[in-house]
């Protein structure tokens, strides 16, 4: 829904991300911030070794960090829209 949301307004000047699930061979494996702009990240996945976890899943809460400090703008008045949209 973010996505075509995205696409609707794509006139107006974004930033922004949206989280995404990882699948593999059907079963869901982690997720991953996608950027407005293309770039992501992985956020989090079984397979991760970390004291910070949700469920199943070790975050990656360094490198989460760094892709908000890289992908995000300081608020300016030359973005119309900021979306963040995490999944549930």
């Amino acid at each position: 829904m973010i996505r075509r949301v995205v696409e609707r307004v794509s006139q107006s000047r974004l930033a922004g991300f949206f989280t995404q699930e990882i699948r593999q061979h059907g079963q869901r494996v982690g997720f991953e911030a996608v950027s407005l702009n293309g770039a992501g990240a992985l956020l989090a996945h079984v397979d991760f070794r970390s004291q910070h976890r949700v469920g199943r899943y070790g975050v990656d809460l360094a490198g989460f960090e760094e892709f908000l400090q890289q992908e995000l703008v300081q608020p300016t008045a030359d973005i119309d829209l900021y979306v963040i949209a995490p999944l549930r």
